[in-house]
């Protein structure tokens, strides 16, 4: 009987969870709401993505826990999490990580998304990985020095209609595929 008020539910949480008070001097009083819009960006591109991958074989897992060092204690285990990955057969065979600050801090965000996109694809065996940020521009391909590791940055224009910006991960979806197919044929 309460299916119907699910929707409202969830959107009362997320309010309460993130309602906060501004102090200050004036006679106004008002309510304010605060999202953390990195998880939104990063909540909503691992949905996209995940649906746009349903067109391809396999399955996609979003918050991927995997094992970065061999320990023999679980107190000493390093575990890597990257946004989405993609499994085919049950492995890994692309890693996906949205990132929205990168956009504000092209330099120091930037180099370390790399750094952890590198520990993605070591952990996982994986030759590349897609690094989602918002932004206009150009998709870039980085090659890692003394690996065969690629990142790969795409830009996610956000000003643009909420249709291309699926289209967009739709793009997303079908390039790496692509890059999954490509290295099956090199390694046949």
């Amino acid at each position: 009987m309460n299916t119907r008020y699910q929707a409202a539910l969830r959107l009362a949480e997320v309010i309460l969870r993130h309602s906060s008070a501004e102090a200050g001097d004036g006679t106004q009083q008002s309510a304010s709401f605060v999202v953390d819009m990195s998880v939104v960006f990063e909540d909503f591109v691992g949905t996209a993505l995940r649906e746009a991958m349903a067109a391809h074989p396999g399955e996609m897992r979003l918050r991927y826990n995997a094992l970065l060092n061999e320990a023999v204690r679980d107190s000493d285990r390093i575990v890597v999490q990257p946004g989405a990955v993609h499994l085919l057969g049950g492995r890994p065979v692309m890693v996906y990580d949205a990132k929205y600050q990168a956009a504000a801090d092209a330099g120091a965000s930037l180099s370390g998304d790399h750094y952890r996109m590198l520990a993605y694809c070591t952990s996982l065996r994986v030759p590349t990985a897609w690094l989602v940020y918002p932004g206009a521009g150009e998709i870039k391909l980085r090659r890692i020095l003394n690996t065969d590791i690629d990142v790969v940055e795409f830009p996610l224009d956000l000003s643009r209609p909420p249709s291309e910006i699926l289209a967009s991960v739709a793009d997303l979806a079908q390039q790496s595929w692509g890059e999954v197919v490509r290295q099956a044929t090199i390694s046949r």
